[in-house]
């Protein structure tokens, strides 16, 4: 008989299964009585903060300060950004306007319940490629 495969699944924690996924994940601070926590393959790469909240797991990579672009390009900026947002993906540019100064920003969100490791990488890989292809580019243009 030929051997035939039974597929399983197991409950893991969420940063012990992004350990093993090859991520170093560490714990970033607290903000407002939440940990936050750093998910990144490696010491070069831009972190995506990590958190949970309101029953949503939520990330964030912060790109930069609204400070940083000059006042005369800001506007062309934010049409680009917004333009962004546009295509369909699992990711948002936006500005934090509670920060000060205000911060530049993707975030997504995933809830919590019934987490898929598939999900979660999904989303990681996302933040990946957004921030190498279309985000960091268009930074690189305004700053």
């Amino acid at each position: 008989m030929k051997t035939i495969s039974v597929r399983t699944t197991t409950d893991q924690n969420l940063i012990e299964f992004l350990g093993d996924q090859e991520y170093e994940v560490t714990e970033a601070g607290a903000e407002g009585g939440l940990t936050v926590y750093a998910v990144r393959r490696s010491e070069e790469e831009q972190p995506v903060f990590m958190w949970r909240t309101d029953g949503l797991l939520a990330f964030r990579a912060v790109l930069g300060a609204e400070d940083n672009i000059p006042e005369e390009k800001r506007s062309a900026f934010y049409r680009k950004a917004l333009d962004v947002n546009t295509e369909i993906k699992p990711l948002a540019v936006g500005l934090d306007t509670e920060s000060d100064p205000a911060i530049f920003v993707v975030e997504a969100a995933l809830t919590y319940t019934n987490l898929d490791a598939s999900e979660v990488l999904s989303l990681l890989n996302a933040f990946d490629v957004h921030l190498e292809t279309v985000v960091n580019p268009i930074l690189e243009e305004f700053l």
